[in-house]
């Protein structure tokens, strides 16, 4: 069973850190995204929660009735006290963490770095020796790559400004393109060149990136033999 990818409504943006350089976010879901997902991919009827205590912490199994073999499959997870409620917010972080273990919302771990800088806030500011920030922040796009999240549009509702994080998909994917592309004939013959210069035996380039020519290399491989030009020539 898959679950769909998070559209831009169904995630929330906190402040993580908070310094008196800036501030990073962290995209977060809440319960009732998970229900209702739950809800329209297993079936109302076809999902439970359970929670129980050990060893002092709260755990929740979210089970899905799995019809081909007749039977309930469970997935657990531990939460984390709540500063506000801790014994209700223990046990709605774990059906959400339980949550995560099948598959609902995994793709937020895989956000681009989002961190705003001071000159971007309006009530950062020291509070007794502490930074702290007021600043709210909404998530209104969000595109993904391979179901990997490449590109947040937040809006920062207390200056009424955007800010963009990572890269647009259309913009990814031409990234990704180009680095497959072969190298053409210039950069061939100036490989070739440094080969000489640097006394590269070419067979060792051939040998490390698994290809018959140098012409086969590709921008991505080109990329890299740049990066580690120097261990390549220490090689014999």
């Amino acid at each position: 069973m898959e679950f769909r990818l998070l559209e831009a409504d169904d995630i929330e943006c906190r402040i993580s850190t908070c310094s008196q350089y800036g501030v990073s976010l962290l995209l977060y879901k809440n319960a009732r995204v998970d229900m209702n997902l739950l809800d329209s991919t297993a079936g109302e009827f076809n999902w439970q929660r359970e929670h129980k205590e050990l060893k002092g912490n709260i755990y929740c199994g979210v089970s899905i009735y799995d019809k081909e073999k007749d039977a309930w499959v469970t997935k657990w997870d531990c939460g984390k006290e709540s500063y506000t409620d801790s014994e209700k917010g223990e046990a709605s972080d774990s059906f959400k963490r339980a949550c995560f273990n099948w598959g609902i919302g995994r793709e937020l771990y895989t956000a681009p770095q989002m961190y705003v800088l001071s000159k971007d806030l309006k009530t950062l500011k020291e509070i007794n020796g502490k930074w702290t920030c007021k600043d709210f922040f909404e998530v209104e796009e969000v595109e993904y790559n391979d179901r990997r999240i490449c590109y947040v549009k937040v809006l920062n509702t207390k200056t009424g400004k955007y800010i963009e994080f990572g890269t647009p998909a259309k913009d990814e994917k031409k990234k990704q393109d180009v680095s497959k592309m072969c190298i053409d004939a210039k950069k061939v013959k100036a490989l070739e060149n440094r080969c000489k210069e640097d006394g590269v035996d070419v067979a060792t380039i051939l040998r490390l990136y698994k290809v018959n020519a140098l012409d086969e290399l590709t921008e991505l491989k080109h990329a890299n033999i740049n990066a580690h030009w120097e261990e390549i020539r220490g090689m014999k």
